[in-house]
């Protein structure tokens, strides 16, 4: 069902991208509250698995801006070194598994009803599933390949490769190089777009 949702969503964008006025002041201000509701079910999920491990009675929620761009709810989980790595994955997959279950509900309420903000809802949410998932921001991806990979950061352990010639696997030499080349282009792609936009 979710994937003949998502299908069918794929061509509602399609050939409906002309009823989004991206300047409309009501789908600005829809877009940054779905942006901040979706962070919040996608922290409640962590939060949840991490009370059904160890049960505190206080637990740290915060709000930032990430990359100047994401507004995220964070919760702070310091026990986590307690867990082994099958739990880890676990708590750290937990926001992401919700949004997939939110995304699947707003495809199949597309199919049934033909509405803008469900469009809006649904395309950030997959924006923020891409970012919450790539192991190349330090998001839940990055900590969850850091996991697999058995390090707590697996581009300080890159870094230390270099600076303190640090033995590393191979594997977070391929994955940091390919991270560093990202970073070098998305950096220098806007670094253009910059250029061409003053000139």
């Amino acid at each position: 069902m979710v994937v003949v949702s998502i299908i069918y969503n794929h061509f509602f964008s399609i050939t409906n991208m002309e009823m989004i006025n991206i300047a409309d002041f009501n789908i600005i201000f829809f877009s940054l509250f779905s942006q901040l509701f979706i962070s919040m079910i996608h922290e409640i999920s962590h939060l949840y698995v991490y009370q059904s491990e160890i049960n505190m009675k206080t637990v740290n929620i915060g709000f930032s801006l990430r990359y100047l761009f994401i507004p995220l709810f964070f919760i702070t989980v310091p026990f986590m070194n307690f867990f082994n790595k099958n739990k880890k994955l676990y708590l750290m997959s937990a926001g992401i598994k919700s949004q997939i279950v939110l995304l699947g509900i707003g495809c199949f309420l597309s199919i049934l009803n033909n509405n803008v903000y469900l469009y809006v809802f649904n395309l950030v949410n997959i924006n923020l599933l891409i970012v919450n998932s790539i192991p190349f921001l330090k998001m839940d991806g990055y900590w969850m390949i850091s996991t697999i990979l058995s390090t707590d950061d697996y581009m300080k352990e890159y870094f230390s490769f270099f600076k303190n010639k640090k033995k590393v696997s191979n594997k977070i030499l391929i994955i940091g190089t390919i991270n560093l080349v990202l970073i070098i282009l998305t950096v220098s792609y806007n670094l253009i777009l910059l250029v061409r936009y003053l000139i």
